[in-house]
């Protein structure tokens, strides 16, 4: 039921913003609940998957699952010319602002001109009702500062028509 409302809300936020994918990489699949959603709306031709555990994502139609810890490294993730990158409830781990700068850093990497990367936080609600602990609760600006100093251009989402997530964060390569 949440991952409905997850998904959801990010698909009302691509909608909103106009965007659209043919090749996108998810951060932080896990088994596929949110992926889902947006890959049947994105409809993109090309899917790359990724998360530190050893998952198994199913009925999500041209994906690829790589395992990969996105605060150590890229190196298992395909480079592609990615049309988006999502890290959806990913940030909540990520406990250290040198973790979190590492994290954004190997990111970049993978990002060109067009790439926009969608950071969207668990919404608090689940935080509290959830059975997972959750190491860290970021304030956006933070992240934000944090996108900056690395330099990547950064728009915040202000998605007040939908009450369930407060902010994200649209993220895109500013090239220096």
């Amino acid at each position: 039921k949440r991952s409905k409302l997850i998904s959801d809300s990010i698909v009302s936020i691509l909608k909103k913003h106009d965007i659209k994918a043919e090749t996108l990489l998810d951060i932080g699949t896990g088994i596929g609940a949110t992926l889902r959603p947006l890959a049947s709306y994105l409809a993109p031709k090309k899917i790359i998957g990724t998360d530190i555990a050893q998952v198994n994502p199913q009925n999500i139609q041209n994906l690829v699952f790589v395992r990969n810890n996105i605060i150590k490294t890229n190196e298992n993730i395909p480079k592609l010319d990615y049309d988006l990158i999502t890290m959806i409830n990913v940030i909540e781990h990520i406990v250290t602002k040198k973790e979190l700068t590492s994290a954004l850093e190997n990111i970049k990497k993978l990002m060109k001109d067009k790439t926009k990367l969608l950071i969207a936080p668990i919404p608090k609600d689940i935080i509290t009702h959830r059975g997972v602990i959750y190491a860290k609760s970021w304030n956006y600006k933070t992240v934000l500062e944090t996108a900056k100093s690395i330099g990547l251009k950064v728009e915040i989402i202000d998605d007040a028509y939908n009450s369930f997530y407060e902010k994200s964060v649209l993220i895109t390569l500013r090239i220096l």
